[in-house]
């Protein structure tokens, strides 16, 4: 169950500051995995909702300058989702969403529970009397599940609020993925609750390391996302038994199975764009693991990536630290290829050249590489997505640290 709140923002005579900034836009699209386009979806954020058209386009007006402006969706028929999106002064962002179509099951009465079992995987336990309307009477009858399972690499790019975690002391990390599952219920149309713990259990990416906590029946740790805030919390505890995942929870929303991956190894490698090292740079690298981490490249653009031991592992990385996903807006790509790493030892790369962007301004890596120089940060594309003159802002629309200064 999803609450929308809706903003509305008051007139004043008060004569608006010339210094005040000014304010931009977020527009673009939501499409499902198959590409086919969401209609009818609600994108909201603070203080505004649009709804899309029937191509799956919205626009946002006159919000606020926020490097981190969270956007919230709802597709009918579709995941929940949630990004962080930057969005500047008097500009317009462009981004695309992208949502998991949902799956559907029926459990066949509410007052005698059952188990439900999925194609994918996903198992359901509902105890009797388990579940309540939304004013809390106990339901009987037929109950509806829709549900997406996310437990595969390529799955993990419709996962929502970009994998950050709150913590205890206010600041956020990135999370560590190794299945998550979005379920909602409802009968005739109107939401149901939870009023006795369900137990859901499905099969993980991975089986985690032991030592660190994901030994067969050793409490695990379960994320609940907070839609409101794009953030996702610890919650309950869970716990494995095989390759499965098993938790007893008391709502439903996204749930994600947190593990932590032990590195023994490295990867070295040299970075590099058009030919010349790319110094100094905060770099974001996705593993097929799904671990991430955040490197710097030194003065010769070296950089030294962690990686697990005993199994190969496929690197890509993207500028200013923003994690690569078929999901996100990002400026340039390094594909690192395969990584198979001996305890205590290094593979070596060699130089790597960038060979991909998202030239065509559709939130999407493009190979092989092109160019894309009119980008001041990841997240956001002008008007014009590819300039004609590699390695320059030859267009003079924006300035770009890796491609040269505008004119």
């Amino acid at each position: 169950m999803f609450l929308h709140l809706a903003l509305s923002a008051c007139t004043s005579d008060t004569p608006v500051s010339s210094t005040a900034p000014r304010p931009g836009a977020i527009s673009g699209r939501v499409l499902f995995d198959d590409g086919a386009p969401a209609a009818g979806a609600e994108v909201a954020t603070t203080g505004a909702i649009a709804i899309t058209d029937e191509e799956g386009a919205f626009t946002l007006p006159d919000l606020p300058p926020d490097a981190q402006t969270s956007l919230r969706v709802h597709p009918a028929g579709g995941t929940s989702s949630s990004k962080f999106v930057a969005v500047d002064e008097g500009e317009t962002t462009h981004t695309t969403i992208r949502v998991m179509a949902l799956r559907h099951a029926q459990l066949a009465d509410a007052a005698a529970g059952g188990t439900i079992v999925t194609e994918s995987g996903l198992e359901l336990v509902f105890p009797p009397d388990g579940l309540a309307n939304e004013a809390g009477d106990d339901l009987s009858g037929a109950v509806d599940i829709d549900y997406a399972l996310l437990n595969t690499f390529e799955s993990m790019a419709y996962a929502p609020g970009n994998l950050l975690a709150l913590r205890d002391d206010g600041d956020t990390w990135q999370m560590v993925s190794n299945g998550m599952v979005e379920v909602t219920l409802t009968q005739a149309g109107r939401p149901v609750d939870v009023s006795r713990s369900v137990v859901i259990s499905f099969p993980t990416l991975e089986i985690p390391d032991p030592e660190v906590g994901g030994a067969c029946g050793t409490p695990f740790r379960l994320y609940g996302f907070d839609p409101e805030t794009g953030l996702w919390g610890e919650s309950e505890l869970g716990w494995f038994e095989a390759n499965r995942f098993y938790a007893s929870v008391e709502q439903f929303s996204w749930w994600n199975c947190d593990a932590t991956i032990r590195y023994q190894g490295c990867a070295n490698a040299v970075l590099t764009l058009h030919g010349e090292a790319v110094s100094n740079l905060e770099v974001g690298v996705w593993l097929s693991d799904q671990t991430r981490q955040v490197v710097t490249s030194d003065s010769t653009g070296a950089v030294q990536i962690q990686v697990p031991t005993g199994r190969s592992v496929s690197v890509l990385a993207v500028i200013d630290g923003q994690f690569a996903s078929a999901a996100d807006d990002v400026d340039v790509y390094w594909s690192f290829g395969k990584a198979t790493a001996e305890v205590g030892t290094c593979v070596e790369l060699g130089t790597l050249e960038a060979n991909g962007t998202d030239a065509d301004g559709d939130g999407e890596p493009t190979f092989p590489f092109g160019v894309d120089c009119n980008d001041d940060a990841p997240g956001r594309t002008d008007a014009n997505p590819c300039d004609t003159t590699p390695g320059t802002d030859s267009d003079h629309d924006d300035p770009d640290p890796l491609c040269g200064t505008g004119g």
